[in-house]
């Protein structure tokens, strides 16, 4: 495992790394120690994405907890309460200048934000380089500032979400009819969309097919040839005509046969001797809707003549 701690020397994570400590720690603990930790790798130079990165949380995240950082510029605590001249740093601890390197002064980065914040309100890219050359801020300061605001955004967005339970009774039942009639709206452009996806489907696909098949069929009937002509026909069913016979047994069996024999006239005469009367058929949405409705008006007219009756 390689980290902060070993950037900038050719070795491997040592044993009492923070970030591999941290990585240990229960969430909990996590949350209590992430501040903290942020606050150091981002004084050791570590970028916001990098920090995130190795905290394993959004650089949003990390952007809330490096705010009060930022802003309060987190400077060492004086070692001595009296304040006296004679009493300094102590030896080998860092400088004042030495111990807020890596950090941005609070005018700097309030600047940024401003900057940067109509961009993150109207959802726009932040384009840092295009920043750096305009306002001389570098890229470091605009990228804590996204973060920064983004993370404000977030907060705004959920602060200003609507909760019914806020409203007054009367507001509440304005929200329910609003609520009520955009349903409504919705359902119908989805009864049109419907409506026009079926229509789409039937003329590009469903009676264009049925029209070829139902072609076919007509083609073959058409065409068909027949085993006599309609004087042999005649005659044969002539003769099984049931009034030819008085025996009632025989009566029913000249029935059946002159059925049957009836229902293979298109099998026994060819289209001439025996014409098919072929009823139109719809190829558009349109015809089938003309159809339907023409189907309607004579059912009821018929009705009608049987109710007058």
């Amino acid at each position: 495992m390689r980290c902060w701690c070993a950037m900038s020397k050719d070795r491997d994570c040592p044993a009492e790394c923070k970030v591999g400590a941290y990585a240990t720690m229960s969430p909990s603990d996590q949350k209590a120690r992430r501040k903290r930790l942020a606050e150091e790798l981002y004084r050791n130079g570590m970028s916001i994405e990098q920090i995130a990165a190795e905290l394993s949380v959004s650089h949003q995240t990390i952007g809330r907890d490096l705010e009060e950082f930022v802003h309060d510029g987190q400077t060492q605590p004086r070692t001595s309460k009296r304040g006296r001249k004679s009493e300094g740093r102590p030896k080998g601890s860092k400088s004042k200048r030495e111990s807020r390197r890596g950090e941005i002064p609070a005018p700097i980065t309030k600047q940024a934000r401003e900057i940067v914040r109509p961009l993150i309100t109207s959802h726009q890219a932040v384009n840092r380089k295009d920043l750096k050359k305009e306002h001389g801020i570098s890229e470091n300061v605009f990228q804590l500032a996204t973060a920064m605001e983004e993370a404000r955004q977030e907060t705004l967005e959920e602060k200003t979400a609507l909760d019914p339970g806020i409203l007054s009774k009367t507001a509440q039942e304005k929200l329910e009819i609003a609520i009520r009639q955009y349903k409504r709206k919705l359902d119908a452009e989805f009864e049109i969309r419907t409506r026009e996806d079926v229509q789409r489907w039937l003329n590009e696909v469903s009676l264009p097919q049925y029209t070829k098949q139902l072609a076919k069929l007509e083609r073959s009937i058409t065409s068909r040839k027949g085993v006599m002509d309609r004087i042999t026909y005649r005659k044969i069913l002539s003769c099984l005509h049931p009034d030819r016979v008085t025996d009632p047994i025989l009566k029913k069996r000249y029935e059946e046969a002159f059925r049957l024999f009836t229902e293979l006239e298109k099998r026994v005469l060819d289209e001439k001797e025996s014409p098919t009367t072929f009823r139109k058929m719809p190829r558009t949405y349109e015809e089938l809707m003309a159809m339907k409705a023409k189907v309607k008006a004579e059912r009821r007219a018929k009705r009608t003549a049987m109710m007058r009756r």
